[in-house]
């Protein structure tokens, strides 16, 4: 049982798993696009809006000559950021009162070249540990360079709205992750739960319990595999009926006979018989039995070489009006024991076709003798035709008929129609299977139709041989 339970949580682990790492595989990487893509934007929006207000100062110091330092402060102040006004040298003439404890060092010879160059300036720097944005702008009259305005501004805020938004965004991954994994949890149970099914009723008809079935909920591949389990099921149960059957039909197939030899010979050997005639009537009773375990046996091994590809045939040009001939005599005599007529309509031209004379008589005789056997009343008939191509042959008798349901297993070994009628007729089951058999190792086909009360058909159809 702990076997089991680890193979269901396997099956279950590793549906969870896959699904798992396809949405982790997809999911995360989006996550972090998503942060990176947040965080940039908000740079550049911070770039963007240092840079207007850079832009706006060039314009009110280009538009008010007379405006007073002050002003750019308190327009600073209120702004909240640093202002450094530089000549066109690039020397700091002016800055922001209220960020007079900031050194000017950060600007570099090669930010002074830019500016001087009249490009503007955008860079994030780092001072004793603080984060800025450093945005400079060059004032410009009549082509002239007159100076540059720089502004400072601190990332404290910006930073703290990214730190907050990754918090959002990590509680939301671990929510989102949560919640997937509860929904691939409860998929992955129920995309297992017919497997676990599947696996568990195999189990039930490995151990014998043939009746087991699996509940098919889908058409899909997983519903196509519980219909084929379903008909493994039914196909072993019937097999294993069939099994059954046969062993019960063939040990009392087996048994008859042999009581009989074991009976007679020991009336011959104590000389239990009156006259020499009772004596040979004991004798004829032996080997009629004898005859009779002998056929037994022999179809028992014929079919299982067939069924093992052991058994070859010959491959010659063959009548079958004489097969048929040939056949009808040889069962004349049960015929007529039962006051059946025989009758043979042969075909014109002779009938050939290729095939071992000896396995097409014994097709033929196993079919006369179950027609014979089934058959209290009537006639038994064999009509050849010829056709272009093939060579049709059919046997029709007048007997109980075979049940619908049951046509499509005649066939098979092990079976026999009517169990519980089938004994007193005699046979073991294996007459018709073995003429299956042989009819197919012949490239021919074996068909048959029948209706209760009225009789049977049997249909060969043989590839002709035109000589």
């Amino acid at each position: 049982m702990p076997k089991v339970l680890l193979m269901r949580n396997r099956i279950d682990l590793k549906i969870g798993i896959s699904i798992m790492s396809v949405f982790l595989l997809l999911f995360l990487p989006t996550a972090w696009l998503m942060d990176r893509l947040v965080i940039s934007h908000t740079y550049q929006q911070k770039h963007k809006e240092m840079n207007e207000l850079a832009l706006h100062f060039v314009s009110m110091i280009n538009n008010d000559t007379t405006l007073k330092m002050d002003a750019l402060e308190t327009m600073a102040d209120f702004t909240r950021v640093t202002l450094f006004v530089l000549d066109s040298r690039g020397t700091v003439t002016a800055n922001s009162k209220h960020h007079h404890e900031i050194n000017p060092v950060f600007l570099t010879d090669e930010y002074i070249r830019t500016l001087q160059a009249g490009n503007q300036l955008e860079k994030n720097i780092t001072l004793d540990g603080t984060s800025y944005t450093l945005t400079g702008v060059p004032m410009i009259t009549n082509g002239n360079l007159r100076g540059s305005i720089v502004i400072l501004n601190s990332l404290s805020d910006t930073e703290e709205l990214l730190q907050s938004h990754r918090q959002i965004l990590y509680l939301a991954v671990i929510a989102i992750m949560t919640a997937a994994a509860g929904i691939i949890y409860w998929l992955s149970r129920r995309i297992s739960k017919p497997m676990r099914q599947m696996a568990d009723a195999t189990r039930a008809i490995a151990e014998g319990q043939l009746e087991t079935r699996v509940e098919v909920h889908s058409d899909d591949e997983v519903g196509s595999l519980a219909h084929a389990i379903n008909h493994m099921a039914e196909e072993l149960k019937r097999y294993r009926d069939s099994r059954n059957e046969f062993i019960a039909n063939i040990s009392h197939e087996l048994k008859t006979p042999v009581t009989y030899l074991e009976g007679y010979a020991q009336v011959i050997r104590q000389g239990w018989y009156e006259t020499e005639e009772e004596k040979q009537q004991y004798i004829g009773i032996i080997a009629d039995e004898a005859k009779r375990l002998n056929r037994i046996i022999q179809d028992l091994f014929d079919l299982t070489k067939m069924e093992e590809g052991q058994l070859s045939i010959l491959s010659e040009q063959v009548d079958m009006n004489v097969i048929c001939q040939s056949c009808l005599f040889k069962v004349q005599h049960k015929a007529e024991q039962k006051g059946l007529q025989l009758q043979l309509f042969p075909a014109e031209p002779h009938p050939y076709i290729w095939g071992d004379p000896v396995r097409l008589e014994q097709i033929m005789l196993n079919l006369l003798d179950n027609a014979i056997r089934y058959t209290k009343a009537g006639n038994v008939s064999i009509r050849v035709t010829t056709r272009t191509d093939h060579i049709h042959l059919t046997i029709t008798d007048t007997g109980q008929g075979i049940p619908s349901d049951e046509l499509s297993y005649v066939f098979e070994r092990f079976y026999r129609v009517e169990k519980s009628r089938s004994r007193q007729y005699g046979g073991s089951g294996l007459g018709l299977a073995i003429a299956a058999k042989l009819v197919d190792m012949h490239q021919a086909t074996i068909d048959v139709q029948s209706q209760e009360s009225i009789g049977t058909t049997f249909t060969l159809t043989f590839p002709r041989l035109i000589p």
